[in-house]
């Protein structure tokens, strides 16, 4: 779902790397892109911490630091998310790291799906951004790939601690 985004940022001339579990979704991701851009896929079981860290030192290690991460992880994400905020964090210049959390994290009623800390840290920029859903004349709907992707986008370069996609009231109103 966020194929766009990784398009549109290596369109913008940012190195980008992806790391995802699917092989055949990353050939996929490489061969949709613009020859001349520069997306990087690199194929991790991201829930394998160990798997992780070392993806995201080998990125670091041949492109740089990074600048941003966007994190869509399913649960449990928490140590996932904990994991790439340490593994890219720099005092010096840091990088902002963009959590994105599907419309149950604003679910009244359950549990915060929010990794605690994330935004006291100082050697890191934090970001959340919330999927909701749309309210349309006859009904609602869930957002579509386009949409989220701009969301994220939006929220990669907005200054806003907290962002939603859509919308996320009235809660009762969600498809």
């Amino acid at each position: 779902m966020l194929r766009g985004l990784c398009l549109a940022l290596a369109g913008r001339g940012c190195v980008v790397t992806v790391i995802a579990r699917s092989h055949k979704k990353l050939a996929s991701l490489a061969a949709q892109a613009d020859p001349a851009s520069t997306i990087h896929p690199l194929s991790a079981d991201y829930t394998d911490l160990g798997q992780l860290a070392t993806a995201v030192r080998m990125a670091a290690a041949a492109r740089g630091p990074f600048a941003l991460a966007v994190c869509w992880v399913h649960a449990p994400s928490a140590d996932v998310v904990r994991a790439v905020a340490d593994l890219i964090a720099d005092d010096s210049r840091p990088p902002i790291m963009v959590h994105v959390l599907g419309s149950s994290s604003a679910d009244p009623t359950g549990p915060s799906l929010r990794v605690a800390g994330l935004d006291l840290r100082r050697d890191i920029v934090c970001r959340r951004v919330c999927l909701g859903f749309v309210v349309e004349r006859w009904g609602s709907r869930w957002l579509t790939d386009a949409e989220i992707c701009d969301g994220v986008l939006g929220a990669c370069e907005s200054e806003s601690a907290e962002n939603t996609v859509g919308t996320v009231t009235p809660w009762e109103k969600r498809p």
